[in-house]
């Protein structure tokens, strides 16, 4: 499926500093961080969608510990996107398994664990969901940034 077509051109530089002057650098920060975000929206996705196939249970349900009662992300709730536009020169948006704890054991697995009275306590083999994702939508990701910074400035050049 072809990605759908921008109406909103730039004839050259000299178009694009003349809406950059009109905006401020408040305006042209929050126009990057929508670009970035929805660049990274199709491999959010992607690893939800590789995490539900990966036949763990309850992916859905938030974990609630037995000892303190306290409840958890569900596992999908942890794949997150962070995107820091703040310094010019180190701009980043990525997508991570670091917003509920069990993902990163179900992505990478376990070595068996054993107690210290030789109780076995098993393993987990590596699921590697992530990994395939990253496979899968990365270079989508990256393709589509220069199309949706031109969209996000269109829209709030629009709105302005």
């Amino acid at each position: 499926m072809a990605a759908p077509k921008v109406s909103f051109t730039l004839k050259g530089d000299t178009e694009l500093r003349h809406i950059l002057k009109k905006m401020s650098y408040k305006d042209m920060q929050r126009a990057y961080r929508k670009a970035l975000t929805d660049s990274m929206k199709p491999l959010q996705n992607e690893a939800k969608k590789q995490l539900r196939r990966a036949g763990i249970k309850n992916v859905n349900k938030p974990y609630i510990s037995r000892k303190t009662g306290k409840t958890y992300k569900s596992m999908l709730q942890g794949i997150m996107t962070s995107v820091d536009v703040r310094d010019p020169e180190d701009n980043y948006a990525k997508v991570h398994i670091m917003g509920e704890f069990r993902l990163k054991w179900f992505e990478k697995g376990t070595a068996l664990r054993k107690t210290y009275s030789k109780g076995n306590r098993g393993r987990i083999h590596g699921k590697r969901f992530f990994r395939n994702a990253v496979d899968n939508k990365g270079r989508e990701c990256r393709e589509s940034l220069e199309q949706n910074i031109k969209k996000s400035i269109q829209r709030l050049w629009e709105r302005k």
